[in-house]
Order: structure tokens, then C-alpha cells, then sequence
């Protein structure tokens, strides 16, 4: 994951050559979140969940206006594996993440390139989103103009209703 930030620090400097500048809260996250990366001390949380439980829960962040037509052309098996990105502080003092990767945990691996690469479909930290339509082949970025920071971690719901998975 180490050249990953490099790649993010292209397309923000992109961005803002663009004339277009990220929210104050965001950039300091995102900065918190580089520093982790680059210490090699993120804490990740991965667990099995419905799709359209992960769309129901994202739903209600502050930041889905950003991102909300993303998700809803997302396409997405009917479960995915949530890994959510957090460090020791955050995750052990308030119970928080930073962001997430969503993996396609039916994807057939091939052995020759790294399962991270091929499974993914989804990746947010603060301020960046990347998604990808496996199907297509194609990936896309979005830089977030709106505050994004840190929050929760999704809830574990104990019984949960059932949810339209489209």
C-alpha cells in the first residue's frame, strides 16, 4: 500500500491545479491518514456484509452527496468483505475509521497478480474515492470537495431486516 498515496497525491495535486480545493477538515485527515500509511500502523476491521447493507449504512454519512451516484451505478455482488482503514488511536480511543475497501470476495484469483489488485472494488480515505466496474475493466477516481473525516465504524447490526440487494 505504500505507492498508493503517491498515486492519491497525483490526482489531488491534479485537483487543485484544476482550481478546485478540498475541505480544510479533509486535507488534515487525509494527512493523518498518509502518516499511518507511511508508519506502516493502520489498524484494518474486515467482515462479510450484504451489499445493499453497506449501501443503507453509507447512505447516512455526511460525506454521500460527494458519492452517492457512484455508489448507486456501483455494481456490486450480492456480499462484499468490508475492510475498514483506521490506526491505533482512532480505532481503540473512539471507535473510527477513516475509510474503506470493499473487496469482491467472489472473484476468481489468478496467482501471477496480487489479490488486492484484483478484487477490489471500492476504496475511500478522506477527501478520495476510487472505484472500479470489474466487469468493465474500468477505474475511476473522485477527488471530494466536501467535508470528509473520520467516523464510526459501521455498526454491526444484530438482527437486520432484509434489504433489496439492487
Amino acid at each position: 500500500m505504500h505507492n498508493i498515496c503517491d498515486t492519491l497525491d497525483g490526482f489531488l495535486g491534479r485537483h487543485e491545479q484544476d482550481g478546485k480545493t478540498q475541505n480544510e477538515d479533509t486535507k488534515f485527515w487525509y494527512g493523518q491518514f498518509r502518516d499511518h500509511v507511511n508508519r506502516g500502523d493502520l489498524v484494518l476491521r474486515t467482515r462479510l456484509r450484504q451489499s445493499c447493507e453497506w449501501k443503507k449504512d453509507t447512505a447516512g454519512y455526511e460525506a454521500y452527496q460527494d458519492f452517492e451516484t457512484i455508489i448507486e451505478r456501483l455494481p456490486l455482488p450480492e456480499q462484499v468483505l468490508v475492510v475498514e482503514i483506521s490506526w491505533p488511536n482512532i480505532f481503540t480511543h473512539a471507535r473510527m475509521c477513516c475509510g474503506e475497501i470493499l473487496i469482491d470476495p467472489t472473484c476468481p484469483i489468478a496467482n501471477s497478480v496480487p489479490t488486492l489488485q484484483q478484487a477490489w472494488l471500492w476504496m475511500h480515505v478522506p477527501g478520495v474515492v476510487l472505484h472500479r466496474d470489474a466487469r468493465a475493466g474500468k477505474i475511476d477516481i473522485s477527488v471530494l470537495e466536501g467535508r470528509d473525516t473520520v467516523r464510526k465504524h459501521h455498526r454491526i447490526a444484530k438482527e437486520s431486516a432484509p434489504c433489496d440487494p439492487r
